[in-house]
């Protein structure tokens, strides 16, 4: 959380679910790789992460968490899995440049 100077996250392809404001107010993040077992992205996981444009979400991913993605002001393409079950309120509040999902 908070950590302003990191640019590229690889997260261990064990992690089955990114805990709660785990990457949130990393203005610098540009890239995260999301392992194909995680589940569950929690809530605030990347919120504020105001350089990241794109990600690719996992085919397991069920659920996305309350402001998940919260004023990510950059993001401009996400891609969806089919399984997805939830997504929480506000999971992409404030996420203005958001065109291509």
């Amino acid at each position: 959380m908070n950590c302003t100077g990191l640019k590229k996250v690889i997260l261990s392809k064990r992690l089955t679910s990114i805990p709660k404001e785990m990457f949130s107010l990393c203005s610098s993040l540009t890239e995260v790789y999301i392992p194909d077992r995680v589940s569950i992205i929690n809530e605030g996981a990347f919120a504020s992460c105001q350089s990241l444009a794109r990600v690719d979400l996992p085919v397991s991913l069920n659920m996305i968490g309350w402001q998940a993605f919260s004023a990510c002001t950059k993001l401009t393409e996400i891609t969806f899995p089919a399984k997805v079950s939830n997504i929480d309120a506000e999971a992409f509040s404030a996420c203005k440049e958001l065109k291509n999902i």
